[in-house]
């Protein structure tokens, strides 16, 4: 999803990039943007191919994106915008996969009378992939999948006070067809899918009160009800709590009636940007899921998963040109049905920041991750150390050149689930970013 919107102060805004990496990676990508009268446009075009940062993981992605926005004459605007990307990939030496991907909507935005606002969209998609798979003892094997979808949304928003009230409703026609793979012949789904929702937002003093409700008619999911609440409270300028509580459910598969999972999450948090130099954010969480299909000794079972935890975030202002930030999540999984925390979890997650940026235009930034993985095929092996550089030199008032490198993985440490599939080791990449 692109949200940005054309360049309105200019005629034409535009930017040129290009980088080279290991395993011949290059990524090359070319931006223009500006208003002529009342039409702004965006344009990208971008290509990125690798022979495989880790062997046999070759990839070749090009793409291309363009979005069209007019302001009307009296009010409102007309916003028209197209994706389209195509992809080639190697998994492994056996397997390769080409992708085709095209999305578009035709969006409207329209204020009305008495503070209202309508908002109202079509939107298709389609998607393509076709897999060839050889070495195997029934190989070679082709599978094709084709994934089609069209609809519209609308919404009105009207703005009070101290309320603003949001409805609309949601239409998309779905299909899903498969065809090759392990069993001959062709599957094809369709579904019809519709939802209403409505959300409320009112201020009273420092409280913010947020309830919302959506229905939904799934077409083979079942008919899903979703209610949420949150609720918002200013201890001062510079610090609030928040609660939140909804419950929701996701359609993991086209073809199978009993495949929906259902969550009911819920999180209390604090934010505070009292102490000098320092902003923090701390959120306790509650994720019940249940429906959820699992592989047990070759038969699939549905269980019921609870993830509890926290996170912490730590920010400070810049001193000396240099800031810190911080973040870690801690996860206490249980489920199955002996209540045992379910493989491939991370329990601990920890990232790391320092930057530095000067008023000569020189950045360095440098970040860690940390996963702690719940799994015996896995390994975490210490901090994964990313080191950034660039330096912007001013060539007149309408352009820049920049001039960046980044050094990934420096120490080359390990952190993967499976030993299949191995996170990246060290690799570098250096690359010109031109303004105008």
């Amino acid at each position: 999803m692109i949200t940005k919107m054309p360049q309105q102060d200019r005629v034409i805004d535009g930017t040129v990039s290009g980088s080279f990496g290991t395993r011949e990676t290059v990524d090359g990508r070319v931006e223009a943007s500006g208003t002529v009268d009342r039409l702004g446009y965006y344009l990208y075009g971008g290509k990125l191919r690798s022979d495989g940062l880790s062997p046999n993981n070759r990839s070749d992605l090009k793409n291309l994106y363009g979005k069209l926005h007019y302001e009307l004459p009296v009010r409102g605007a007309l916003t028209l915008s197209t994706l389209y990307t195509t992809k080639e990939s190697g998994l492994n030496a056996n397997i390769s996969d080409q992708k085709h991907e095209l999305v578009s909507s035709l969006a409207l935005q329209l204020p009305l009378e008495n503070r209202l606002t309508l908002d109202a969209s079509l939107r298709t998609h389609q998607n393509d992939m076709d897999m060839f798979i050889v070495g195997l003892p029934f190989s070679p094997l082709t599978a094709s999948e084709k994934d089609r979808s069209s609809g519209g949304s609308m919404k009105l928003s009207w703005l009070g006070e101290s309320q603003l009230v949001v409805a609309g409703v949601d239409y998309d026609h779905v299909k899903v067809g498969l065809r090759g793979g392990l069993f001959p012949g062709e599957i094809s789904e369709a579904a019809n899918r519709i939802g209403l929702y409505v959300n409320d937002t009112i201020t009273a003093g420092n409280f913010a009160i947020t309830p919302s409700a959506r229905f939904d008619w799934t077409g083979f999911g079942g008919n899903r009800f979703s209610p949420s609440f949150g609720i918002t409270y200013a201890l001062s300028e510079n610090s609030l709590l928040r609660g939140y509580t909804a419950r929701g459910y996701s359609l993991t598969s086209l073809n199978r009636a009993d495949s929906t999972e259902k969550v009911w999450t819920s999180q209390l948090g604090f934010e505070s940007g009292e102490i000098p130099y320092l902003w923090l954010k701390a959120t306790l969480f509650r994720n019940d899921t249940w429906d959820v299909l699992s592989n047990e000794s070759g038969a699939i079972v549905k269980e019921r998963q609870l993830k509890q935890g926290g996170e912490l975030e730590l920010r400070t202002a810049p001193l000396f040109n240099t800031s810190l930030s911080t973040g870690y999540t801690y996860i206490h999984a249980s489920g199955g049905n002996d209540g045992a925390a379910p493989q491939y979890m991370p329990e601990h997650t920890l990232k790391l920041g320092l930057r530095y940026r000067d008023p000569s235009q020189l950045q360095a930034q440098l970040t860690g991750y940390y996963i702690d993985w719940n799994t015996p095929t896995g390994r975490s092996g210490g901090i994964l150390w990313d080191l950034h550089l660039g330096r912007t030199f001013e060539l007149s008032d309408s352009g820049s050149v920049e001039i960046f490198g980044s050094l990934r993985n420096i120490f080359d440490n390990k952190q993967y689930l499976f030993a299949l599939y191995k996170n990246t080791g060290r690799w570098a990449e250096v690359g010109v970013r031109c303004h105008f």
